[in-house]
């Protein structure tokens, strides 16, 4: 497992800072270790809301979705290698 760490100099680049501003906007019922990690997304919340997220697991389906998502931004992103031929 990598350990990422902390970058105090970059709020907005530091996994740590990252990880306490999505905790906070958990509700206090779903802030337990033995929790789930991710969790849906609370209906009708604004970025002014305390709370972003409700205490039902994000879905094994949810997450997967997500993340090949992820990867195929980070694909179209990254440039191209040439191959000599």
């Amino acid at each position: 497992m990598q350990v990422l760490p902390e970058n105090p100099s970059d709020a907005m680049r530091c996994p740590v800072k990252f990880y306490e501003f999505y905790y906070s906007k958990c509700p206090e019922q779903a802030r337990h270790p033995a929790g789930p990690f991710f969790l849906k997304p609370a209906p009708a919340c604004t970025a002014e809301s305390p709370v972003w997220f409700s205490c039902e697991p994000l879905g094994e389906r949810d997450i997967e979705a997500m993340l090949t998502r992820l990867l195929l931004v980070r694909d179209a992103h990254v440039e191209p290698q040439l191959v000599s031929c």
